[in-house]
């Protein structure tokens, strides 16, 4: 089932908003987190989980860690159709003590760049919407990479 939806859940302000730049820009329909409590509270919105969602996230972020929120994710959600798929510096692991990989459905290195963030977005949820031309700023350097650094 493709995902109608995107959760990007990232406690840097600057990643969060460029990553949710880039992909409005492709079509893709966006909420955003700061960290897994406030996306667990966004996924519990009225109608909200009942849409195939796929889900980025960071694992390092304060107040609730990515992998926590995987923990409360698998049992307040363990039915749903969303995908997940981690972003993060480190290794998706089970956590930074335990090298077992996680349980998700994909992973990004950091920096992210923006082609293999769109592959993975499309292997999810498709193409975008097309976005008619002058709407939007397009946040992409002439590298193929995301201008802020991610």
């Amino acid at each position: 089932m493709r995902c109608t939806q995107i959760l990007v859940v990232e406690d840097n302000d600057d990643i969060r908003e460029t990553i949710v730049e880039a992909l409005s820009t492709e079509g893709y329909r966006l909420l955003s987190a700061k960290n897994g409590l406030e996306a667990l509270k966004r996924l519990a919105e009225p109608g909200a989980d009942a849409e195939p969602t796929l889900i980025l996230l960071d694992l390092m972020m304060p107040v609730m860690s990515g992998w926590e929120f995987l923990d409360e994710f698998k049992q307040r959600f363990p039915n749903r159709p969303h995908k997940v798929v981690t972003l993060s510096a480190v290794a998706s692991t089970q956590s930074i003590e335990d090298p077992t990989p996680l349980e998700t459905d994909g992973s990004l290195n950091k920096p992210i760049s923006l082609d293999p963030l769109l592959e993975e977005v499309r292997k999810f949820c498709g193409m975008g919407e097309i976005i008619p031309a002058g709407s939007w700023k397009n946040p992409i350097n002439s590298q193929g990479r995301i201008s802020r650094a991610i």
